[in-house]
C-alpha cells in the first residue's frame, strides 16, 4: 500500500513538472515583448574604433533571439567629424542603428518604438 502512494506522488510530481516546464517554454518562445533593448556605443574624441565596436554590438544583436526590438545607438559624446560621418553612413545603412548625444539620450530611450 505505502508503495502505490509513493508512486502516486512520484507519478503526480513528474506530470506537474513537466505541464509547468511546457508552460514556461511556450511562454518564453510566444510571448511577444514590448520593450526594447539598447546597445550603447559612447564615442568620444579620441575613440577611433567605432568600426570594431560596431561590429562587436551587431554580433551581439545576431545572438540575441529577440532582435526586432534592439536597438543600437551610437552615443555621440563629442565625436570627431570622422567618426561622425562614420557613424552616419552606418544610420542610414541600418534601420535599428542611431546616433544620439549624450543630452538627447532619456528622450530617445524612454518615447522609442520600432
Amino acid at each position: 500500500m505505502m508503495n502505490f502512494v509513493l508512486s502516486m506522488l512520484v507519478a503526480f510530481l513528474c506530470a506537474f513538472g513537466f505541464i509547468s516546464l511546457l508552460y514556461y517554454l511556450t511562454e518564453l518562445l510566444f510571448t511577444q515583448r514590448d520593450y526594447e533593448t539598447f546597445i550603447l556605443i559612447p564615442v568620444s574624441e579620441g575613440d577611433e574604433d567605432l568600426e570594431f565596436k560596431l561590429f562587436q554590438a551587431k554580433a551581439q544583436l545576431r545572438r540575441l533571439r529577440d532582435s526586432a526590438n534592439v536597438r543600437i545607438i551610437i552615443l555621440d559624446n563629442g565625436m570627431s567629424e570622422l567618426m561622425r560621418a562614420l557613424a552616419q553612413k552606418e544610420a542610414q545603412r541600418s534601420e535599428n542603428v542611431l546616433i544620439c548625444r549624450v543630452n538627447e539620450l532619456q528622450k530617445v530611450t524612454r518615447y522609442s518604438k520600432m
